[in-house]
């Protein structure tokens, strides 16, 4: 069975529009299996409105800058 690592590494090798097609494929359909689940349907309408309304609370996701106690920063992420 090939790997995540595998499958990365593979579609890094692709010319640069043969790669952002992939991406849309791919992500089209996550959001299409998410749109079938009720509990991530519910989710995605939450912080829609969350968003929207201007009360969403957002925080640095795994891949965000790091700030130790000090709250000095620790590392710049790399993100898309």
């Amino acid at each position: 069975m090939i790997t995540a690592d595998q499958i990365e590494e593979a579609a890094l090798e692709l010319p640069r529009d043969e790669l952002g097609a992939l991406i849309e494929r791919l992500v089209a359909r996550a959001a299409d299996e998410w749109d079938e689940d009720p509990h991530w349907r519910r989710e995605i309408l939450r912080r829609s409105a969350e968003i929207e309304a201007g009360t969403a609370q957002s925080g640095p996701s795994a891949r965000s800058a790091r700030q130790d106690a000090s709250g000095t920063r620790t590392g710049t992420g790399t993100g898309f």
